[in-house]
């Protein structure tokens, strides 16, 4: 419960500093830039999701190697994930950058360099979360904690400077996301000095664990992402950046689910080396994180238009009706990513075949009814709901 309490105030705190980088950049740019900068940060969730599956790997085989006292295998596991992905993240800066003009142009951006931004932050973000992953292994939480207010305080006080100091573009304000992930990195890798050992890399272990979830993380990261892109794709600028507004309010609640899956991997896999049941405990971090944004998704509910325009402006007031309903999206694609964590945790991976339908429908939806935000919006949602009943019945058998 301290262990919990201290994840969810740290991740208060980075919330708090999240929301006031995005309406700060919101009311600074106005709806028209801030279509770009919105559809450019759509761009970096994907990417940073979709390579996120070596935190939890790490988490969970770290955990795994100081419950059986192995600390020397641990320390050669990080710093040779460390290593490779330094190196993988170093091409896929130079690919991405290739492809970014076709990028502009599909999705109707001003200028390539805010793609380019993206992509990089994108990258790094997978970096920071590798050495995330360790700490939370290790049961490190307060360093952890530590190192994302750090992320979120730069984050924030560097646009607050930059868009004071130089044009006032979606790419000045996605600059700051760049600098904060790389002073996070860096206060990490100074704190997790690679040390000398002998001891070698079970990358078979790290594979099994890698690849289902990496697959899984792919397809999450395009539910959470997929709705943005299309409104950006098929709608006006004006309605993008109001959309955006609404996204990024929606996006609070991904915030408050980062310590719910921050504990959910190391207690996972603890109790399962402990011959321990999984799934009441993972039941019970779903209910925690639906009971924390539970009071959030009430406000939006009853008060959508007066909580974008507080936050943004009147200027964003036209995309209020989607706020509630994209609070909903974001909520139950993480509590549909909690309940994987049993099966993941039993190394079942029929959820993956979930997913890939759940992805499908919502492409073959999208590209059908997109005349509308309305229409946008419908889509996301039944998708969202029909996964989380998927997914709820799995579990269920699973422990009977």
């Amino acid at each position: 419960m301290a262990r919990t309490l201290e994840l969810v105030a740290a991740a208060g705190v980075a919330a708090i500093l999240t929301i006031v980088y995005l309406v700060f950049v919101g009311r600074t740019l106005g709806p028209s830039e801030y279509a770009d900068f919105a559809t450019a940060l759509s761009i970096v969730h994907f990417f940073a999701v979709a390579l996120s599956p070596v935190a939890p790997a790490l988490a969970r085989i770290v955990a795994r190697r100081i419950a059986r006292g192995q600390d020397e295998e641990a320390t050669a596991l990080r710093n040779a994930v460390v290593k490779r992905l330094a190196v993988a993240c170093a091409a896929g800066t130079i690919i991405l950058s290739a492809i970014s003009p076709l990028v502009t142009r599909w999705l109707n951006f001003r200028s390539a360099l805010p793609v380019i931004v993206a992509s990089i932050a994108a990258l790094l973000f997978a970096l920071v979360s590798a050495d995330r992953g360790v700490l939370q292994g290790r049961m490190r939480f307060r360093s952890y904690n530590f190192n994302i207010i750090i992320e979120a305080v730069l984050r924030t006080g560097g646009a607050l400077l930059l868009l004071r100091l130089f044009p006032r573009t979606a790419t000045t304000a996605l600059v700051s996301y760049v600098l904060a992930l790389v002073v996070a990195e860096a206060m990490m890798a100074a704190v997790s000095r690679p040390a000398r050992t002998e001891a070698t890399v079970d990358w078979a272990e790290l594979r099994t664990l890698t690849v289902p979830i990496f697959l899984l993380m792919i397809a999450a990261a395009a539910m959470q992402n997929l709705d943005m892109l299309a409104v950006k794709r098929w709608m006006s600028q004006e309605d993008a950046g109001r959309y955006g507004a609404a996204v990024a309010v929606a996006r609070a609640f991904a915030v408050v689910f980062v310590p719910v899956y921050v504990l959910a991997g190391p207690v996972l896999s603890t109790a399962h080396e402990r011959n321990e049941p999984v799934v009441r405990p993972a039941v019970r971090l779903m209910f925690l994180y639906l009971g924390l944004c539970a009071p959030g998704i009430a406000v939006l509910m009853l008060w959508p238009e007066r909580v974008i325009q507080l936050s943004f402006g009147p200027d964003f007031a036209g995309g209020s009706f989607a706020v509630a309903l994209l609070g909903w999206v974001v909520i139950l694609v993480h509590a549909s990513l909690l309940l994987t964590q049993v099966l993941i945790t039993l190394e079942d991976f029929r959820f993956l075949r979930i997913y890939a339908v759940a992805l499908a429908a919502e492409v073959a939806g999208l590209l059908v009814f997109h005349d509308t935000i309305e229409q946008i919006v419908t889509v996301a949602c039944v998708v969202q709901v029909l996964l989380v009943m998927a997914m709820s019945v799995l579990v269920v058998r699973v422990r009977s």
